[in-house]
This record gives structure tokens, sequence and C-alpha cells, in this order.
């Protein structure tokens, strides 16, 4: 599994994506695309995590992999995930249900994604239909492999192309950043 480095920049990537995609308010007023909203992001960066809050039992239990990378890697749990998330945030701010479930959905589910893009066991992506583990055919990410304990000379091998990939997506976020003002 990558570590939080990568989870984050792709959460960060897709709220960039998504503000870029939809620089209107909820009034239909057009902002300006290259402003950058912090709840939007949070919620997203947020969601980009949540699959992982299985750790803190492994942790809590001494057993890091018994309840690590489980049915919250799935699918379904993506959704049931999204639709609590977004009906609180819903409850108690002003925010549209769908764009919000929308914006979980996607963090929820590039974590799935860049966990099965990451060497190991897979994610239980058909979950709770299927407990087979998935993995793509070629692997982004090196991960990081808590059985070598927390302190591992191969999680600096993790923790480089994990920020070469971070400066990847800020780069990448840059340049559609400016091809957009060249636009507007």
């Amino acid at each position: 599994m990558p570590s939080p480095i990568a989870h984050i920049a792709a959460g960060f990537a897709i709220s960039r994506m998504y503000q870029i995609a939809k620089p209107e308010d909820q009034d239909g007023i057009v902002e300006d695309a290259h402003h950058l909203d912090f709840a939007a992001t949070g919620i997203i960066v947020f969601a980009s995590m949540l699959p992982d809050a299985d750790a803190i039992l492994g942790i809590l239990f001494s057993d890091f992999g018994a309840y690590h990378n489980q049915f919250t890697h799935s699918l379904f749990m993506g959704l049931v995930s999204a639709v609590i998330c977004s009906t609180l945030l819903c409850l108690l701010s002003d925010r549209k249900f769908m764009q919000t479930l929308t914006m979980i959905l996607s963090g929820y589910w590039i974590h799935v994604l860049l966990d099965s893009m990451t060497p190991g066991r897979g994610v239980m992506l058909l979950w709770p239909w299927s407990n087979n583990r998935f993995q793509t055919g070629w692997k982004f990410f090196y991960g990081v492999h808590w059985s070598e304990g927390w302190f591992s000379l191969h999680h600096l091998l993790t923790l480089f192309t994990e920020i070469i990939f971070g400066f990847f997506i800020f780069f990448a976020i840059r340049f559609i950043d400016f091809r957009m003002k060249g636009r507007g």
C-alpha cells in the first residue's frame, strides 16, 4: 500500500480537478477557477485517507495485517462511507448532497485504486460479495511494508518515489491551472 503521501497527493489532485471543472458556487455565480476551496479539499483529502481507518484497529491490537486493508478497501464500503459522510456534511452545512457524495466517493475510491497498484495482497474490491483480492497488472508504487517494522530502509524508497509522485501531481496541477488562465 502507498503511504499517506501518495493518498493525500491523489486526494488533492482530485480536489483541484473537481474545482477547476466546476468553478460555480452554489448560487450559480462563476468563481475564479484557480481559487482553492479549502473545505472541499479537506473533504476529499479526508476521504482519500478514510479506507485506512482500519489501521487503527491493527495498531491497537498489535496485529496490523489482521485488520488493515480488509473490507474498508471495497467499492461497497466506499459507497456506504460516502453516503454517511455526505449526509452528515449536508446536515451541518449548505453543501449539495450529490456534489459532496461525488467528492467523497472520488477520494475514497482513488485510495482503493492506488492500493491496488502496489505490490502486496491486493484489495477486497467486491466485498461483501467476494473476499477475493484484486490488483492491477502493473505496480506504480513500491509501497510501505509494515512487516519490516515502523523504521525500515525500504521505507526510504517508498518515501522517495511518493515524493516524486507528489511533485508530478503538483506540476500537473500547475500546468492545468496555467492552461485554464490562458483560456479565461
